[in-house]
C-alpha cells in the first residue's frame, strides 16, 4: 500500500501503513502541509486502502479499488476550497494534446474531486440556486462516465469535442467555486446526518475537509462535536496549510501528520507522463500556466507594483487592465506571493527596513485572508490593497 506516494511522502506513508496493520488508525486525522504536497492524494489513497478487502497494493483490481481508481464512489464527501478550475483546465488541455490513458484518467480524477463537493448527502442543505449547480454536477458526471467507458483510441477531433462538452458543463460549477469560499454550518450538519445514517452496504465512509481553519465559528464548533464521537466506520481527514490556526480543541481530537514540500525533481517525476517540453518548478506554476495564466507576465506585474509602491509612483490604467487576468483565487494568490517575495528580497538586500517590510507584508496577508473570508471580488481586493500599500511610507 502507498507504493506510488511513498517516494514523495515516505514518513507519512510509513506511519499510516504501520497504524493500519496494527489496527490503530485514528478515525480523525489532520494532514498538515503546503499546497500540492499530496495531502488530498494521500487521503483518497487511504480511503481506497481501508475499503479494499485485503488492504492491497496500488495495483489491486478488486471492485472497490477499481472504483476508487476513477473516484466513481459515493462513500466520500469532499468540502474543498482548492482551485479546481486551473487543475481541470490543465487536465483538459493535456488530454487534448496526448489522448493517452494517463491523461484521460488524470482528467477524470481531477474533475471527480471537484464533483465530490456536490455529494447527494449535501442536497438537504442546498438552496434552490445550489440545487441547479448540483444538477450541473450530475451532467458533468455523466460525461465522465461516457469517457470512462471509452476503450478505443480517441483521435484529435474527438478529444476536442469531449473537452468542449466538459468545459461547457463545468461553467456553472466554476462560477459556484467563487461563491463557496469556506465550509458552512449547514454543510457540517448535512455531513453529520450522512455519517449517522445506516448503510445497507455497511461500508466505510470518508469526509475530507480542506482549510477548516477558515470555517466560521459555528461550523468549527459543530465539527468539533462530530469529532468528539465519530460514528463507527466513519473517517475524517482535515487538510490544512496552517494547522496552528485550527482550534486547539479540534487539534486535540485528531492525529497529526506533517507533509513536506515537494522538490522540483519530485514534481517533474510525478508529471513525467505528461511529456512536458521543459521542466517545471512546482505544481502551482504547472496548473496556473495550463489554465491560461501568463506566469511571466504576472511576475512582471508584481515587479511593476513593487517598484510603484517603493518609489510612490502611481500606476494608471495599466494596473487595472492587468488585474483582469487574475480572476481566480489561485491567480491572485500567486501574484501576491510574487509581491511578498520581492518585499523579502528587498529587505534581505537592505533596500527597505524591517518596519516597512513588516507593514507591507502584514497588509498583503490580512487583505487576502479577509477577501477569502468575505468572498471579495478579486479586482476590488487588488485595487484596494494597492491603494493601502501606496499609503505606507519608508521611514
Amino acid at each position: 500500500m502507498f507504493e506510488t506516494l511513498a517516494p514523495y511522502q515516505g514518513e507519512v506513508c510509513s506511519s499510516l501503513t504501520a497504524q493500519i496493520r496494527e489496527g490503530k488508525l485514528s478515525q480523525s486525522n489532520l494532514f498538515g502541509g503546503p499546497r500540492y504536497s499530496l495531502r488530498m492524494s494521500t487521503a483518497l489513497e487511504l480511503a481506497r486502502v481501508l475499503c479494499c478487502p485485503n488492504h492491497n497494493s496500488d495495483a489491486c483490481r478488486c471492485d472497490s479499488c477499481m472504483a476508487f481508481r476513477s473516484l466513481s464512489v459515493d462513500n466520500v464527501i469532499i468540502a474543498s476550497q482548492r482551485d479546481h478550475k486551473s487543475v481541470i483546465e490543465t487536465s483538459l488541455s493535456n488530454f487534448e494534446r496526448l489522448r493517452t490513458d494517463f491523461s484521460k484518467n488524470f482528467l477524470i480524477r481531477a474533475t471527480r474531486i471537484c464533483l465530490m463537493q456536490y455529494h447527494a448527502a449535501l442536497l438537504a442543505s442546498a438552496t434552490s440556486t445550489q440545487n441547479a449547480v448540483y444538477d450541473s454536477a450530475s451532467a458533468v458526471d455523466e460525461l465522465l462516465r461516457a469517457l470512462e467507458k471509452r476503450k478505443t483510441a480517441i483521435d484529435g477531433k474527438e478529444a476536442k469535442k469531449i473537452a468542449s462538452d466538459l468545459r461547457q458543463a463545468m461553467k456553472s460549477l466554476y462560477g459556484n467555486e467563487k461563491k463557496d469560499t469556506s465550509i458552512s454550518i449547514a454543510q457540517i450538519r448535512a455531513i453529520d446526518d450522512w455519517t449517522r445514517q445506516t448503510s445497507a452496504k455497511e461500508e466505510k465512509r470518508f469526509v475530507i475537509i480542506e482549510n477548516v481553519e477558515d470555517a466560521n465559528v459555528s461550523a468549527r464548533n459543530s465539527l468539533l462535536k462530530i469529532l468528539e464521537e465519530p460514528p463507527e466506520d466513519v473517517y475524517f481527514f482535515l487538510l490544512s496549510e496552517h494547522p496552528a490556526r485550527i482550534l486547539p480543541t479540534i487539534l486535540s481530537r485528531v492525529r497529526k501528520f506533517s507533509f513536506v514540500p515537494l522538490s522540483p525533481s519530485q514534481v517533474n517525476s510525478l508529471l513525467s507522463d505528461f511529456f512536458l517540453p521543459s521542466p517545471v518548478s512546482d505544481f502551482e506554476s504547472f496548473f496556473l500556466q495550463g489554465s491560461g495564466l501568463d506566469i511571466i507576465g504576472t511576475r512582471q506585474l508584481a515587479l511593476r507594483v513593487f517598484t510603484s509602491i517603493t518609489t510612490h509612483t502611481y500606476l494608471s490604467k495599466e494596473y487595472d487592465d492587468a488585474l483582469l487576468a487574475l480572476e481566480l483565487p489561485s491567480s491572485v494568490r500567486y501574484f501576491l506571493e510574487q509581491l511578498m517575495s520581492l518585499i523579502e528580497q528587498a529587505f534581505l538586500q537592505q533596500k527597505i527596513n524591517t518596519n516597512y517590510a513588516k507593514r507591507l507584508s502584514g497588509l498583503i496577508s490580512s487583505s487576502f485572508s479577509q477577501a477569502c473570508l468575505y468572498n471579495q471580488n478579486s479586482k476590488l481586493l487588488l485595487q484596494t490593497l494597492y491603494l493601502r500599500l501606496m499609503e505606507e511610507r519608508i521611514e
